[in-house]
């Protein structure tokens, strides 16, 4: 396991359970908290982007 496996998981954890984004980029280090790259570091599974997309609709429909 690379490190860069276990940071882009670790960012990936923390966004997914909730914590802001620039909590996460403070956290992740000076060089990612202004980086435009820090997006390379995420990756949601679809089945999360999903149920994301299925919260918000439902919300939609009141």
């Amino acid at each position: 396991m690379s490190s860069h496996m276990m940071r882009r998981t670790a960012i990936t954890t923390l966004l997914t359970l909730g914590m802001p984004e620039h909590a996460v980029r403070n956290l992740s280090g000076p060089t990612s908290a202004n980086s435009t790259s820090f997006r390379r570091y995420v990756h949601y599974a679809q089945a999360y982007l999903d149920e994301e997309m299925e919260r918000v609709h439902k919300r939609l429909e009141r």
